[in-house]
């Protein structure tokens, strides 16, 4: 009796694409919340993090808003990963965790 195995589909690489997409973004808090326990002369993570997510960063810096020459107004991009990079750390800081 000869199986037949079915190689993966184009459903199933979009999947896979669009998950490993929602953990790369997903995983910018956390890399943030590591950094930030880290000494900032700690040169590996100075500079691998902005490369390793310059992606985001890149649109997050794009879709500012000029309001005046050489000045900008933050994007609900930066807004969303301060609140990200920053969440919980209030209830950290009071519990000294």
């Amino acid at each position: 009796m000869a199986s037949s195995h079915k190689k993966p589909g184009v459903a199933f690489w979009a999947t896979v694409v669009v998950v490993a997409g929602l953990l790369y973004v997903a995983s910018l808090g956390p890399m943030c919340w590591l950094c930030g326990n880290w000494a900032e002369d700690n040169t590996f993570m100075v500079k691998v993090v902005p490369n390793t997510y310059y992606p985001i960063l890149w649109l997050a810096r794009i879709a500012r808003r000029e309001v005046a020459p050489g000045q900008f107004q933050e994007s609900w991009l930066d807004h969303c990963i301060e609140w990200c990079s920053t969440l919980d750390l209030d209830e950290i800081s009071e519990t000294g965790t």
